[in-house]
């Protein structure tokens, strides 16, 4: 990588998700967004939660804390 990376999701950020999207031939309905089809090849691919499960997880979480 030859610049420091930032929180800025700026043009560099979107062209590289439309390579890895194209590479991977990933659809999205907006190209250049890391949305759901996106964040589920990438959590496959580095064995991470997949969105889905990630949503579970938040709406299990979200019914303990209203029993406290």
């Amino acid at each position: 990588m030859s610049e420091r990376p930032s929180a800025f999701f700026g043009e560099k950020t979107t062209q590289a998700v439309l390579a890895y999207q194209n590479r991977l031939g990933i659809s999205e309905p907006q190209r250049g967004v890391v949305g759901k089809a996106t964040r589920r090849v990438f959590a496959r691919k580095y064995n991470l939660p997949s969105p889905e499960e990630i949503e579970s997880e938040n709406k299990e979480l979200r019914g303990a804390v209203r029993h406290i």
